[in-house]
């Protein structure tokens, strides 16, 4: 075996090779891109969630569900950016947020949903306040329910976004229904959920 030079050098240098890297900035870029994810949880719908019933469920692409554990004492940032669509148009969706396994704390934040997709679609949004208490109780601001929607099988934008200061620890998770049992409302593939600890 031949010899094995020493490394790393008596003298290292802030330019020398890191990562793959030789560049200084390359190096500062990459460790605070590591930083902001660090606390941050992103969930991504790679299929279809499908939802025939008004009972929600846990959004989900059949592997990852949208139920996030969170910690007494802490403060967390939750931000859904999605698409939905229904298969008649006389049928629109209902998005809440469910509090599991005893979560206490009070949610700030608001709800968004369009109703035509395209440029200058109608759209409206409400107040996200309080938790469903169950899968089919939904108290006032707890969810937004869509009406008709137009046209059918075309996505819809929709989203949420709040922070919640955590007194009781669990899980809160986001919950899809459709409006009307038995006509199949889904959040689309690509519909995504990013989750910060804040503090």
């Amino acid at each position: 075996m031949g010899a094995v030079s020493s490394y790393p050098t008596d003298t290292p240098d802030a330019t020398d090779y890191l990562l793959g890297t030789n560049a200084a900035g390359d190096v500062k870029r990459f460790l605070m891109g590591l930083l902001q994810n660090v606390g941050r949880t992103v969930y991504k719908l790679t299929a279809d969630h499908v939802n025939s019933t008004t009972t929600s469920t846990t959004i989900t692409d059949g592997t990852t569900p949208w139920s996030h554990p969170v910690v007494a004492g802490k403060t967390y940032k939750f931000s859904m950016m999605g698409l939905h669509q229904t298969v008649v148009g006389t049928t629109g969706m209902r998005l809440s947020v469910l509090n599991e396994g005893g979560v206490d704390g009070q949610p700030v934040g608001r709800f968004w949903a369009t109703l035509t997709n395209g440029v200058g679609g109608n759209s409206f949004e409400g107040t996200l306040s309080t938790f469903a208490t169950s899968t089919t109780v939904w108290p006032t601001g707890s969810s937004i329910l869509t009406t008709a929607v137009a046209p059918a099988n075309q996505p819809h934008h929709n989203g949420l976004e709040f922070v919640l200061h955590c007194t009781a620890n669990g899980s809160v998770s986001i919950q899809f229904a459709s409006e009307i049992a038995a006509s199949a409302a889904q959040m689309n593939a690509g519909s995504t959920l990013i989750v910060e600890e804040l503090s």
